[in-house]
Protein backbone atom coordinates (compact mmCIF):
# COMPACT_ATOMS: atom_id res chain seq x y z
CA UNK A 1 0.00 0.00 0.00
CA UNK A 2 1.63 3.08 -0.92
CA UNK A 3 1.96 6.02 1.41
CA UNK A 4 0.34 9.32 0.30
CA UNK A 5 2.60 12.16 -0.34
CA UNK A 6 3.78 14.27 2.00
CA UNK A 7 3.42 17.18 0.65
CA UNK A 8 -0.62 17.03 -0.69
CA UNK A 9 0.72 18.00 -4.13
CA UNK A 10 1.21 15.85 -7.23
CA UNK A 11 4.15 18.66 -8.53
CA UNK A 12 6.04 21.08 -6.17
CA UNK A 13 9.84 22.38 -6.34
CA UNK A 14 11.72 21.00 -3.31
CA UNK A 15 14.55 22.04 -4.49
CA UNK A 16 15.92 24.91 -2.01
CA UNK A 17 13.53 22.93 1.21
CA UNK A 18 15.26 21.05 3.73
CA UNK A 19 13.69 18.25 4.28
CA UNK A 20 12.45 15.94 7.37
CA UNK A 21 13.34 12.42 8.30
CA UNK A 22 9.54 11.29 7.65
CA UNK A 23 9.85 13.12 3.64
CA UNK A 24 13.59 12.01 2.84
CA UNK A 25 11.94 8.39 4.25
CA UNK A 26 8.97 8.75 2.18
CA UNK A 27 11.27 9.04 -0.73
CA UNK A 28 13.58 6.29 -0.44
CA UNK A 29 10.55 4.31 0.30
CA UNK A 30 8.73 5.44 -3.47
CA UNK A 31 11.97 4.63 -5.51
CA UNK A 32 12.78 1.21 -3.95
CA UNK A 33 9.32 -0.33 -3.77
CA UNK A 34 10.07 1.17 -7.70
CA UNK A 35 7.07 2.90 -6.97
CA UNK A 36 8.33 5.82 -9.37
CA UNK A 37 11.51 6.21 -11.28
CA UNK A 38 14.34 8.48 -9.89
CA UNK A 39 14.15 10.47 -13.16
CA UNK A 40 10.20 11.29 -12.37
CA UNK A 41 11.14 11.96 -8.93
CA UNK A 42 13.18 14.56 -10.24
CA UNK A 43 10.76 15.62 -12.69
CA UNK A 44 8.02 16.56 -9.81
CA UNK A 45 9.58 17.84 -6.99
CA UNK A 46 12.67 18.99 -8.40
CA UNK A 47 14.77 17.02 -6.34
CA UNK A 48 18.62 16.93 -7.01
CA UNK A 49 18.96 13.28 -9.00
CA UNK A 50 22.15 12.30 -6.86
CA UNK A 51 20.31 12.91 -3.32
CA UNK A 52 17.61 11.38 -4.62
CA UNK A 53 19.38 7.99 -5.45
CA UNK A 54 21.16 8.69 -2.24
CA UNK A 55 18.31 8.58 0.23
CA UNK A 56 17.10 5.16 -1.58
CA UNK A 57 20.83 3.88 -0.93
CA UNK A 58 21.05 4.87 2.67
CA UNK A 59 17.43 3.60 3.65
CA UNK A 60 18.41 0.27 1.70
CA UNK A 61 21.88 0.06 3.89
CA UNK A 62 19.70 0.98 7.12
CA UNK A 63 21.67 3.85 7.67
CA UNK A 64 19.48 6.44 9.17
CA UNK A 65 18.39 9.48 7.48
CA UNK A 66 18.60 12.40 9.89
CA UNK A 67 15.91 15.34 10.06
CA UNK A 68 16.16 18.74 8.96
CA UNK A 69 18.80 19.85 11.43
CA UNK A 70 21.72 17.17 10.11
CA UNK A 71 23.19 14.40 12.16
CA UNK A 72 21.62 14.68 15.90
CA UNK A 73 24.55 15.83 18.76
CA UNK A 74 26.36 13.29 20.01
CA UNK A 75 24.69 13.83 23.65
CA UNK A 76 21.08 13.32 23.85
CA UNK A 77 19.23 15.62 26.16
CA UNK A 78 19.29 13.67 29.02
CA UNK A 79 22.89 13.26 28.96
CA UNK A 80 23.38 17.23 28.47
CA UNK A 81 21.18 17.23 31.40
CA UNK A 82 23.20 14.95 33.88
CA UNK A 83 26.56 16.94 33.07
CA UNK A 84 24.74 20.23 33.18
CA UNK A 85 23.86 19.14 36.81
CA UNK A 86 27.15 18.06 37.70
CA UNK A 87 28.73 21.15 37.18
CA UNK A 88 25.91 23.28 38.56
CA UNK A 89 26.40 20.64 41.67
CA UNK A 90 30.23 20.85 41.91
CA UNK A 91 31.31 24.15 40.43
CA UNK A 92 34.98 23.03 41.40
CA UNK A 93 34.85 20.10 38.70
CA UNK A 94 38.34 19.14 37.60
CA UNK A 95 38.74 19.05 33.77
CA UNK A 96 39.90 15.26 34.01
CA UNK A 97 36.63 14.44 35.67
CA UNK A 98 34.70 16.22 33.56
CA UNK A 99 36.30 14.67 30.42
CA UNK A 100 35.00 11.27 32.65
CA UNK A 101 31.68 12.46 32.60
CA UNK A 102 31.18 13.25 28.88
CA UNK A 103 32.84 9.80 27.81
CA UNK A 104 30.55 8.16 30.14
CA UNK A 105 27.54 10.10 29.04
CA UNK A 106 28.70 9.21 25.35
CA UNK A 107 28.43 5.72 26.23
CA UNK A 108 24.94 6.27 28.02
CA UNK A 109 22.85 7.91 25.08
CA UNK A 110 24.31 5.60 22.60
CA UNK A 111 22.83 2.38 24.87
CA UNK A 112 19.37 4.42 24.91
CA UNK A 113 19.66 5.47 21.09
CA UNK A 114 20.71 1.88 19.87
CA UNK A 115 19.73 -0.63 22.66
CA UNK A 116 20.30 -3.80 19.98
CA UNK A 117 24.37 -2.38 20.15
CA UNK A 118 24.74 -2.29 23.87
CA UNK A 119 27.57 -4.53 25.14
CA UNK A 120 28.98 -4.66 21.66
CA UNK A 121 32.90 -3.15 21.39
CA UNK A 122 32.61 0.24 19.65
CA UNK A 123 36.07 2.61 19.12
CA UNK A 124 34.66 5.02 21.10
CA UNK A 125 34.33 8.44 20.63
CA UNK A 126 36.49 10.99 19.10
CA UNK A 127 38.79 13.63 21.05
CA UNK A 128 37.77 16.18 18.79
CA UNK A 129 34.14 15.39 19.62
CA UNK A 130 35.06 15.22 23.36
CA UNK A 131 37.36 18.21 23.11
CA UNK A 132 34.33 20.30 21.41
CA UNK A 133 32.16 19.70 24.42
CA UNK A 134 35.11 20.36 27.25
CA UNK A 135 34.86 23.68 25.77
CA UNK A 136 30.91 23.90 25.58
CA UNK A 137 30.75 22.75 29.59
CA UNK A 138 33.72 24.69 30.48
CA UNK A 139 32.11 27.78 29.35
CA UNK A 140 28.66 26.77 31.46
CA UNK A 141 31.26 26.62 34.15
CA UNK A 142 32.77 29.75 33.82
CA UNK A 143 29.06 31.21 33.46
CA UNK A 144 27.94 30.07 36.90
CA UNK A 145 31.29 30.66 38.34
CA UNK A 146 31.12 34.68 37.31
CA UNK A 147 27.06 34.57 38.48
CA UNK A 148 28.22 32.77 41.61
CA UNK A 149 31.08 35.48 42.33
CA UNK A 150 28.89 38.33 41.52
CA UNK A 151 25.67 37.40 43.46
CA UNK A 152 27.93 36.64 46.42
CA UNK A 153 27.50 39.53 48.79
CA UNK A 154 28.64 37.49 52.08
CA UNK A 155 31.47 38.88 52.59
CA UNK A 156 30.38 42.62 52.74
CA UNK A 157 29.86 44.47 56.07
CA UNK A 158 26.40 45.97 55.20
CA UNK A 159 26.86 48.21 57.90
CA UNK A 160 29.60 49.80 55.27
CA UNK A 161 27.45 51.86 53.25
CA UNK A 162 30.99 53.11 50.78
CA UNK A 163 31.27 48.95 50.30
CA UNK A 164 27.54 49.26 49.24
CA UNK A 165 27.85 52.05 46.86
CA UNK A 166 30.82 50.05 45.22
CA UNK A 167 29.31 47.22 44.42
CA UNK A 168 26.36 48.65 42.63
CA UNK A 169 24.33 50.04 45.74
CA UNK A 170 21.94 46.77 46.20
CA UNK A 171 22.07 44.18 48.27
CA UNK A 172 19.42 41.54 48.48
CA UNK A 173 18.56 40.06 51.83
Amino acid sequence: MAVPCPWGLENIDLHDKILSKMEKDWIAGEIISKRIKVKEMHDRYNICVRRLREYAYRTKKGIVLHGKNGRPRLLDEISFATIIEAITSDINITDMSLKQYIKREFVSTRNRRFPDLVGRRWNGVQSRSVKRYMNLFRHHRQELIDSTNSNDHSNINIDNEEEVNRIGGCLIN
